[in-house]
């Protein structure tokens, strides 16, 4: 979706919110960095049921747009992503896992920065089957062990949960 006259991509976050309808129920973004246009695209869609995010710009608008979608959310992807301006609060991520009981797989993959705490993993669905969160492992941002360790704390407590990632490390279940 490149334009051959300027080099510039045609994916732009007003035609990405002219893409979408109330009857649109999968998304997949890659390469999107106006996250507050992902964000309205994400409000403008109907009851989404898989949503995948790549090498985009997430923002705290994002997740929650994401957790207003989430009586019908059942996977979610997020992978290789920039968090933008998300600091480590657990709002947001708490607010989005508690408002997607029926999600069923769940991969967060920040490229930079680990904007997750102790309280989102507190409120992880109990339908999670696969989850998989992984992390800058070196540098600025990178996931604490006691951060990685609230993570596989609360990952015992899901009944239906067969497969786990947490880092490079599979804690096992």
């Amino acid at each position: 979706m490149v334009d051959k006259s300027n080099g510039r991509s045609r994916l732009t976050g007003e035609a990405l919110c002219r893409s979408v309808s109330s009857e649109t129920t999968h998304l997949f973004i890659n390469s999107f960095k106006d996250a507050p246009a992902l964000a309205d695209a994400i409000s403008r869609c109907g009851a989404l049921q898989v949503v995948t995010i790549f090498e985009s710009n997430v923002s705290q608008a994002v997740v929650e747009a994401l957790a207003a979608k989430g009586a019908s959310l059942r996977g979610l992807l997020i992978d290789k992503c920039t968090p933008d301006g998300l600091g480590t609060g657990d709002g947001c991520w708490a607010s989005l896992f508690a408002a997607s009981p029926g999600l069923l797989w769940c991969t967060l993959n920040m490229s930079v920065g680990w904007p997750f705490g102790a309280h989102s993993w507190e409120t992880l669905p109990t339908s999670l089957r696969a989850l998989s969160v992984t992390q800058p492992m070196y540098g600025v941002g990178a996931a604490q062990p006691a951060e990685v360790g609230a993570l596989a704390t609360a990952a015992k407590r899901l009944p239906a949960l067969k497969w786990l990632k947490i880092g490079n490390a599979d804690p096992g279940l």
